[in-house]
């Protein structure tokens, strides 16, 4: 009879050990998928500056370097902008609209760069409304890195 009861004993074991191991590799489901450490994306600008002269406004931020340009490089820089009417005061906390105005492709603007260190950008606007812009560096395997710090111009 002793022998059926270490028996029965070792079965239960055996189940739940396979039921520990079975959900500890089933996981909770809300994990996002793995990232190759080769691919990560480059860091966010954070110095992103913006004057106006007449009609033109020049923006102005760092080239991110080192491990701030993530494993695979910085390719490029997307600029983004969101235009809103002076007049337009009725939604002040209201999200911003931002569309793609330019991509700049960094090998062919370190072509001509007399800083290579900074990229500007520049580009006119019209008087009575509000610009506000950020910038996303994108690296060479196409991964967009996280929004710039937002810069706005009246």
């Amino acid at each position: 009879m002793r022998k059926k009861t270490g028996y029965r004993r070792r079965i239960v074991y055996a189940v739940l050990l396979c039921a520990m191991i079975g959900g500890g590799l089933a996981g909770c489901g809300v994990k996002a998928p793995p990232v190759p450490p080769e691919s990560l994306p480059p860091a966010a600008v954070v110095d992103l500056t913006a004057s106006l002269a007449q009609d033109t406004v020049t923006l102005s931020w760092s080239i991110p370097t080192g491990k701030a340009a993530g494993t695979t490089g910085i390719a490029g820089f997307r600029v983004y902008r969101a235009v809103v009417s002076l007049d337009d005061t009725a939604c002040a906390g209201c999200p911003l609209l931002f569309r793609r105005i330019a991509e700049i492709n960094l090998e062919q603007y370190l072509i001509t760069a007399a800083d290579r260190k900074k990229m500007t950008y520049r580009q006119p606007i019209r008087p009575g409304s509000r610009y506000v812009y950020k910038v996303v560096a994108i690296s060479r395997d196409g991964q967009a890195g996280q929004d710039s710090n937002r810069v706005t111009v009246r």
